[in-house]
């Protein structure tokens, strides 16, 4: 879970962004100090109007979900018993007070923990520490308010690079639930919903928001695919809408020509794996150089064609592509 406490264990020397702080010092007494060099102290005298505070910034994301505020307590003296540790969520609170721990006077540091379900419509967030008198005594120290941390949310853009074989796949974590992702990658299929239990490719890194690439690879030659975008994190997977991209066929192969007549030449070839047709072009003086260079003779799902019509005597060049459903020549 996310730890969205601002200086909360007080290390910057100061009580900022912590208000309300009236009557209350930072110290460095060893014997205050949960831990590292510094904590905060409320020393009698204090006032409610002293009570500190921290406002969390946009409330909005967090409703509906489970908060836990904690301190680490010390109770210098009796009248601190009932201080307690609040969450208010603009609409409801829930508190603690520091003896329902199991704080005593003059004991050890006691972890004091409130939790609180987050209203819906909150529109706004605190968590304060009250005080029951003006004679309390007491310090607090590494302080955590914890957010259980939300699915990512991620979106997928289409593949490009597709070749026979392989293709790259185009992610981004638009939100990462809160927390770091541990895992993002792209998944597929040939059946479409694709997820991490299918093929994937996968990286493993603390990740935060922004676009990621990965390569695809051991697909097969003309073939549809589908993909999404995937990230992880303490809350779960976090999946993109679905893309299809579809896969180059093998180029055709053994193209061979023979004359049959001063007009005909017949033209046969092995069809490229994953193709659904085959597309022949001629040109006078050299071969074509692409699918729009020269002149169609042939397109069409078979693996030979006579070309008629020709002119005599003259030298012909041929040269074929493979062509499936989604995918280019």
């Amino acid at each position: 879970m996310p730890n969205i406490l601002v200086n909360g264990d007080f290390e910057t020397g100061s009580r900022v962004p912590w208000i309300g702080t009236t009557n209350w010092a930072i110290t460095s007494n060893p014997d205050k100090v949960h831990s590292g060099t510094y904590a905060m102290e409320m020393k009698g005298g204090g006032n409610p109007s002293g009570e500190p505070r921290q406002l969390i910034a946009n409330p909005a994301q967090y409703a509906g979900l489970q908060a836990t505020f904690s301190l680490w307590v010390k109770v210098f003296n009796t009248f601190a018993y009932d201080a307690r540790l609040w969450i208010w969520d603009g609409v409801y609170t829930s508190s603690i007070r520091f003896w329902e721990a199991g704080a005593v006077v003059g004991g050890p540091f006691v972890k004091v923990t409130v939790q609180r379900i987050l209203d819906a419509a909150m529109t706004e967030f605190w968590v304060k520490i009250t005080i029951n008198t003006t004679h309390d005594e007491f310090s607090v120290d590494d302080g955590e308010l914890l957010i259980p941390a939300a699915i990512p949310t991620v979106s997928i853009d289409p593949a490009t690079e597709v070749e026979e074989e392989t293709a790259t796949g185009n992610g981004n974590i638009t939100d990462n639930g809160g927390e770091d992702c541990d895992k993002r990658g792209i998944c597929w299929n040939t059946s479409g919903n694709p997820t991490v239990e299918d093929d994937k490719s996968e990286e493993t890194d603390p990740f935060g928001t922004g676009p990621f690439s990965r390569p695809i690879t051991g697909l097969s030659p003309g073939t549809k695919y589908y993909a999404k975008a995937y990230a992880h994190n303490s809350a779960g997977y976090g999946y993109s809408s679905e893309e299809s991209f579809t896969t180059k066929p093998n180029a055709p192969s053994n193209l061979a020509c023979v004359a049959q007549s001063s007009s005909q030449i017949d033209v046969d070839w092995i069809k490229g794996t994953g193709a659904t047709k085959t597309m022949v072009r001629r040109k006078v003086g050299s071969y074509p150089s692409d699918v729009t260079d020269g002149d169609q003779a042939y397109y069409g799902t078979g693996n030979s064609f006579s070309d008629t019509s020709l002119v005599r005597a003259t030298h012909y060049y041929y040269r074929a592509w493979s062509w499936v459903e989604g995918s280019d020549i």
